[in-house]
């Protein structure tokens, strides 16, 4: 597929293992990964770069991964773009932590629409990605609604167990 009409996926990860891993992974999909090593570059690029879904690994430094999220969801412009969170720590207890979380405007924080324990499997990792982005328009820069797509919960979502 073309460099131009591939989506664009971002990928958080501060772990070089994890983030090449999902690179590679996503290259392999169809797909136009970026990496952001960061909280601060990834809404630079989520904002610059219009991604069609936002993987996260919630490990990075300290909070960063659930504060990153926190902030992507309270911001309007981007709120919309669908987010996979990725731990070591299984649904059920990561679910428990986000619901006891608060947006940063005090708002209730979402579910994200994916979950997946690390490392992820490659097959239900690309066919969720897939999903996540199948109706969505390849981005003609910044801007427009995306992420209208949730997963059904048995395709990862924060309903199945």
């Amino acid at each position: 597929m073309p460099e131009t009409t591939r989506k664009k996926i971002l990928i958080v990860a501060d772990e070089p293992d994890t983030a090449i891993f999902l690179h590679n992974l996503l290259c392999s999909g169809g797909f136009g990964p970026m990496i952001a090593e960061n909280g601060s570059r990834a809404l630079i690029l989520a904002e610059s770069q219009n991604p069609s879904v936002v993987i996260i690994d919630m490990m990075i430094a300290g909070e960063g991964g659930i504060k990153l999220y926190g902030e992507l969801k309270d911001d309007g412009r981007l709120s919309s773009i669908p987010v996979i969170m990725l731990s070591t720590i299984d649904r059920k207890t990561f679910l428990l932590f986000q619901k006891s979380r608060k947006l940063p405007s005090g708002g209730t924080m979402p579910p994200p629409d994916a979950y997946l324990q690390k490392p992820p499997e490659t097959d239900e990792f690309l066919g969720i990605v897939r999903r996540l982005t199948h109706n969505q328009q390849v981005p003609r820069g910044a801007g427009g609604k995306q992420g209208q797509d949730r997963p059904k919960p048995a395709d990862g979502g924060p309903d199945a167990n």
